[in-house]
């Protein structure tokens, strides 16, 4: 499997600060999830300026889900916290919490990369994408 960016991009180029054990995690994650949604054609990408493209839509989706990995206590999401008298509130299914991630992760995604990667259709006798 192909990962889309590596930690030196990440913290040469992308500017990220996140530990690069961490980093490694949730890359993953985000290189699969764009696999996922381009119907694997990222892979097949070998324009340098758009694997560039796609590089930081992985180090933006990183830095997310160590946002949200950051914001879990006893395995709920924290929605808010306030200090005064100490109160926490967390994500519930009536926020939205499971498709929550996916959605922002996507939203990254349609920053970064072109509508032929992202788009359901295809012409496969011509072999592009509308």
């Amino acid at each position: 499997m192909k990962a889309y960016a590596t930690y030196s991009f990440y913290t040469d180029t992308y500017g990220g600060t996140a530990a690069e054990v961490d980093f490694n995690q949730q890359a993953y994650k985000s290189s699969r999830f764009i696999d996922k949604i381009t119907f694997g054609r990222a892979a097949a990408v070998d324009d340098p300026d758009l694997l560039e493209l796609i590089a930081y839509a992985v180090c933006e989706m990183a830095d997310q889900l160590t946002a949200e990995a950051a914001a879990v206590v006893d395995g709920k999401t924290v929605k808010s916290v306030s200090n005064d008298g100490y109160s926490v509130s967390f994500v519930t299914e009536a926020d939205g919490a499971a498709g929550l991630t996916s959605q922002r992760l996507y939203s990254i995604a349609e920053n970064y990369l072109p509508t032929e990667l992202l788009s359901f259709v295809t012409d496969e006798q011509e072999g592009c994408y509308e």
